[in-house]
């Protein structure tokens, strides 16, 4: 009979209706895997790809973090170092007296133990980052090999080779001169391998970062709901639901 065809067909254009409302609601297109089996399983595998991701960019950031703070370490020792070689300079002149070499000699050993705090007290999460040769590695992809910074030298006066150096005589003030030459160049070999790393992360950081803004995006494309076709299906099944009730 029409009236129970008509029944019927209200029942199917009420579920229709309902399964509407749930996509509209949510804003996706697939609530549920009987919606597209295919999609949603391409979908999960994107989210998951996207969470790694996530967690890979937030790597890089840290390890850049990490990276910096021993560059401005070493920046803080290549500036002690600079004063050193100053008061060596100084005492390295026949116009000098021992008193004033003495007196330099006093601040020397005062920037002798600032390296060695700054070798100490330069720290990323508990870790003394320029306290003697260092191997960094941070995991920066879902699939490949850690990126490796190293530093072939701390920053201590002991490190960098001028624990014993001393302005106190002019010989002493002149040998301490080559001694303080050695160790610039070591700090800047540290610095230069810091400044590498660096640049390196922050490629990666941005590849990582185009990477997601990708995969968010295909994944949207597969998940989301056509909102505008979306309302006006559900608009075309209130009118045939109201001329199926009609019938009734």
């Amino acid at each position: 009979p029409a009236s129970a065809l008509s029944s019927k067909q209200v029942a199917q254009t009420q579920e229709r209706m309902n399964q509407l409302f749930d996509k509209i609601s949510s804003g996706a297109r697939i609530t549920k895997a009987a919606d597209d089996a295919a999609s949603l399983a391409i979908s999960t595998a994107m989210e998951s790809q996207i969470s790694s991701l996530r967690v890979t960019r937030q790597n890089a950031n840290e390890a850049d973090s990490l990276v910096q703070v021993a560059d401005v370490g070493a920046e803080q020792a290549s500036e002690i170092l600079g004063r050193m070689r100053e008061l060596a300079v100084q005492a390295s002149t026949s116009s000098r007296s021992d008193a004033d070499r003495a007196a330099a000699q006093i601040e020397f050993g005062s920037l002798q133990s600032e390296l060695n705090d700054v070798a100490t007290n330069t720290e990323f999460n508990g870790r003394a980052v320029l306290d003697g040769a260092q191997t960094f590695q941070f995991q920066v992809s879902t699939d490949g090999a850690p990126i490796e910074v190293t530093t072939t030298e701390g920053v201590s006066a002991s490190d960098l080779g001028v624990e014993a150096s001393s302005v106190a005589s002019q010989a002493g003030a002149q040998a301490a001169l080559a001694a303080i030459d050695e160790a610039v160049a070591k700090v800047t070999e540290t610095r230069s391998r810091l400044g590498a790393g660096s640049a390196r992360l922050r490629s990666v950081s941005s590849s990582i970062e185009s990477a997601v803004e990708n995969t968010v995006a295909a994944n949207s494309q597969l998940r989301d709901l056509d909102m505008a076709e979306a309302i006006s299906a559900q608009a075309r099944e209130s009118i045939l639901q109201q001329s199926s009730v009609a019938i009734l």
